[in-house]
């Protein structure tokens, strides 16, 4: 019999309490080894690759409700690159509700979809690390959020680049999202910019490599249009292609 003393703080007990909305259903064709409510995805791609194209698909996903055959789930967008195009997402999300209702009368019901994504804007790296701590204040106030972006995680390395490596610099970050977001089961989607790693595997990298559960590099071969999409879980690989 395990007789160990286990001390929760408020906190914890709030956020393990919380009957969060699920995004296990995301995209299964994505996400092959199943998603958990704790997971941390990355995407990373090459220039026109289609990263943008996806993040408004996902989010569109979540925040449309069931009966549009989406999963009614809030997103927390932490938008430190200021380069989404809403239009994007408004466009996904109207062809979705039409598909539905027909093209008459929607706007009104895409613009009220569109208030269960949460979007904060950065613009340097100490506005950053604050509303990274602030997170679990802000889970806490918005309990139908079950999904965070941060488009991107190294938006600001440029201005560490001189006391941390790529490696460091992704896992602290990291760890300091996870360190607030890690008793409220949310999934956790960043980005990065396409060639932001060492070149060599340091003790960083093997550590990061434990804590994201996919890893998913977007490329376009330019003959052809086709993206493709490469998806790392694990040990487990799968590529995908798309017709643009």
């Amino acid at each position: 019999m395990n007789t160990e003393l286990v001390i929760e703080s408020g906190l914890q007990v709030i956020g393990r309490l919380i009957d969060r909305p699920s995004v296990q259903d995301l995209d299964n064709d994505l996400f092959f080894n199943k998603l958990e409510n704790t997971d941390i995805i990355e995407i990373k791609g090459t220039i026109s690759s289609g990263v943008s194209i996806l993040l408004s698909k996902l989010i569109a996903k979540c925040i449309l409700p069931l009966q549009y055959n989406g999963l009614g789930v809030e997103v927390l967008f932490i938008n430190t690159e200021n380069q989404f195009q809403m239009s994007n997402l408004y466009n996904v999300v109207r062809s979705n509700v039409c598909d539905f209702h027909g093209p008459i009368n929607v706007d009104n019901l895409v613009k009220e979809m569109l208030n269960n994504l949460k979007i904060i804007n950065c613009y340097n790296h100490s506005q950053f690390l604050l509303i990274l701590n602030s997170l679990d204040n802000i889970l806490l106030k918005y309990k139908g959020i079950g999904f965070i972006i941060v488009d991107s995680i190294s938006a600001y390395y440029w201005q560490q680049k001189d006391y941390l490596s790529y490696d460091l610099y992704l896992i602290k970050m990291l760890n300091s999202i996870k360190k607030k977001t890690i008793d409220f089961k949310v999934v956790i989607l960043y980005t990065k910019q396409f060639n932001f790693e060492s070149k060599k595997k340091t003790v960083y990298w093997y550590e990061e490599s434990k804590i994201i559960r996919y890893k998913i590099c977007l490329t376009k071969n330019e003959n052809s249009n086709e993206l493709i999409c490469d998806i790392k879980s694990g040990n487990d690989k799968k590529q995908l292609h798309y017709k643009i």
